[in-house]
């Protein structure tokens, strides 16, 4: 156990076939707050504090050909099963020939785990801005296997046959991961703009690779059979260090006994994304945006103070030097051979071995949001920045949202990297609680075991809902597309002008005021009564 301790731990979790920072159908979920892992500018539609440990817990497994289909070739062994049937057989069975057995094999076949554990999370909109913030645990751990292993061992020992095992490795990180986020509308909330700055802690790291490991296993006239190998192994850890192996001389192992839990490195990681509602540019695509992000930018600086580093010597060794021949020569002797010439020795001032750092990943979607009901479709493209291959995922996905608050639903299928054989759902709950995976549906044998999935996850987090973004004529926010620009004022909207007119002038009318007759007069002699009208 002291000798291989770290790299038990990286078998141990490359091949538990479990749970990455956030699936890919939360991208298409508005109630989801941790799709800003996928891109920084994607907000929730409300802020949240997250329960302490179950505030996002995820593990995301893949690999390009380590599946069972790949392995398992139905009906060739020489064994029946109860109806009288042959049974399934291994890959490397006499039976299976060599272009079924080798078809499905890449220069690189790789398998990659991404764990995360969100310890502390919470987000909250101050305005038009949103700020997040959470403290993870996360492990990864990578494992490839080239081509020529597998080729190596379905021919065997062949003369005139040449193995190359280079690039054979394996590794595993640990760190914490303190974050801050926040995201920002410009363009009158057209553009969505988000970046997320990471503090990366390193706790422990191991990789080991195989530089140069080539069999040549020369025919002809020629008489000798060559090994040539060169491989290291690096560790990361509070407290490593090495000591010389027992009953070998020249070689070194590593000590485990004085590590402990401490930091032993520091580094920088940043996501940036942003998202763009094409409405901007005509009211036709006011429904349509665009979205593009690039995550886990950095990496790790280790303290050498905690480092050692293990190396072979570059050796080239003569395995036979007679007639060639298969017989004069087994699996034992190449064994010992092998061990001899990958015997590990301490080395001062190596650099850091690649796979200690983060995965970087690419993603560009597009998304249509329906105006008459609530819900949205899109397709999202993921790119893998993996230290063995770079691949691409290619998703098509959705939400709806069948009440005004309280049920969210998602779901999504694989285009390219499962073989059509990928289906996701995600139900989230009141805002509270949330459970998500992007392979719910692999395909299956008799015993009910996955034959051709490439990946398997599922993501689970609670949390408390806070308030959303309120602003005054704002609306609700749409899953990806943020608001659409004012719609100008339509002319049957505008409303009529008055004009005051002035009140017509009236022409006076003189009247006679009469003379009452019962008036008394002085002389009525001289008083005449007269009425006048004038027009």
């Amino acid at each position: 156990m002291k000798k291989i301790y770290i790299l038990s731990s990286v078998l141990l979790c490359t091949f538990a076939s479990v749970t990455a920072q956030s699936t890919n159908t939360e991208y298409f979920v508005s109630s989801s707050y941790t799709r800003t892992n996928l891109n920084p500018a994607l907000r929730p539609a409300n802020g949240y504090v997250g329960f302490p440990v179950l505030t996002n817990v995820s593990l995301d497994y893949k690999t390009n050909t380590f599946n069972l289909e790949n392995f398992i070739i139905p009906g060739i062994s020489d064994k029946l099963d109860a109806n009288g049937k042959k049974k399934a057989g291994f890959i490397f069975n006499k039976n299976v020939d060599y272009n079924t057995a080798m078809k499905n094999f890449s220069d690189a076949n790789f398998l990659a785990l991404d764990f995360n554990a969100t310890l502390l999370g919470f987000g909250f909109y101050a305005g038009d801005m949103f700020w997040s913030f959470d403290l993870s645990a996360r492990v990864l751990s990578d494992f490839n296997v080239p081509f020529g292993f597998f080729d190596f061992l379905k021919k065997g020992l062949q003369s005139g046959s040449t193995y190359d095992f280079k690039d054979l490795s394996i590794s595993a990180t640990a760190f914490a991961q303190t974050a801050i986020g926040t995201s920002f509308p410009l363009m009158d909330d057209n553009l969505m703009v988000g970046v997320k700055l990471k503090v990366l802690t390193g706790l422990g790291a191991a990789s080991f690779n195989i530089d140069r490991f080539q069999f040549d296993m020369a025919s002809g006239e020629s008489k000798q059979w060559m090994l040539t190998t060169q491989g290291t192994l690096q560790v990361h850890a509070p407290g490593v260090k090495t000591k010389p192996k027992e009953g070998a001389e020249g070689e070194d192992e590593i000590d485990t006994d004085d590590i402990k839990p401490a930091i032993s490195g520091w580094g920088l990681g940043v996501d940036l994304g942003g998202v763009f509602n094409l409405g901007y540019i005509s009211d036709a695509l006011e429904n349509f945006s665009v979205s593009a992000a690039v995550t886990d930018i950095g990496g790790i600086s280790w303290d050498k103070a905690n480092t050692v580093t293990l190396t072979t010597n570059e050796t080239d060794i003569m395995l036979i030097d007679g007639d060639g021949s298969i017989d004069e020569l087994s699996f034992d002797e190449i064994g010992d051979q092998v061990k001899e010439a990958m015997k590990l020795h301490e080395t001062k001032d190596a650099k850091n071995m690649k796979g200690m750092g983060l995965r970087s990943k690419m993603n560009i979607g597009v998304d249509y949001a329906f105006s008459s009901f609530p819900a949205n479709v899109g397709i999202l493209s993921t790119t893998h920045f993996n230290p063995a291959k770079t691949f691409t995922e290619l998703t098509l996905g959705g939400s709806i949202r069948p009440f005004k608050k309280g049920l969210e639903l998602g779901a999504s299928y694989s285009l390219v990297y499962s073989n059509f054989q990928k289906f996701g759902v995600s139900l989230h709950l009141g805002n509270f609680l949330f459970i998500s995976s992007d392979y719910l549906m692999p395909k299956v044998n008799s015993d009910f075991l996955p034959v051709s999935v490439k990946g398997l996850n599922v993501q689970l987090g609670i949390a408390i809902p806070l308030g959303g973004h309120k602003k005054k004529g704002s609306i609700d926010a749409t899953p990806i597309t943020p608001k659409s620009k004012k719609e100008k004022p339509k002319k049957e909207d505008v409303p009529p002008v008055e004009i005051p007119v002035e009140a017509p002038i009236e022409t006076p009318v003189d009247v006679p005021v009469e003379t009452p007759v019962n008036e008394p007069v002085e002389d009525p002699a001289t008083v005449t009564t007269t009425t006048t009208i004038q027009y």
